[in-house]
């Protein structure tokens, strides 16, 4: 694969965004209305899925360096990384209802995390838990 190439492509309903995952280690978020990119979030491998949260404050991205990252879509920064994973990891997406997410690595089935978010106790995500190693 080209460095680069586009993997993922989501939109938001309102307000008007699109997430794009890509080769070259990057997420980014842009703006429909402007064209601008607005948030760039940084792997350090291939990002191979990227997902908006339930409610549209956070995006969840999946990446070939093992990790799959949560980030906060107002600021870009990563308030938590979800590690162990033996290999690459090829998609994560939120639980129905937001507080857990799913990760995968592209080695098998049953390599599959389930991880609670780290929020604090107003129930904001919070970013001092920034690494969850699968114990399971």
């Amino acid at each position: 694969m080209e460095a680069g190439a586009l993997i993922t492509l989501v939109a938001t309903p309102q307000p008007l965004y699109v997430l794009t995952s890509s080769a070259d280690d990057t997420v980014k978020l842009w703006s429909i209305e402007s064209g601008a990119c607005i948030q760039t979030l940084v792997h350090e491998d291939a990002v191979k899925s990227a997902s908006f949260s339930g409610d549209g404050t956070s995006v969840l991205t999946a990446s070939h360096d093992r990790t799959a990252k949560l980030w906060s879509m107002e600021s870009g920064a990563c308030v938590q990384t979800f590690v162990g994973h033996g290999a690459e990891v090829v998609s994560a997406a939120f639980s129905g209802d937001g507080v857990r997410v799913g990760v995968s690595a592209d080695i098998a089935v049953d390599n599959v995390m389930v991880a609670d978010i780290a929020v604090d106790a107003a129930g904001a995500v919070d970013g001092s838990a920034v690494d969850t190693a699968d114990r399971g």
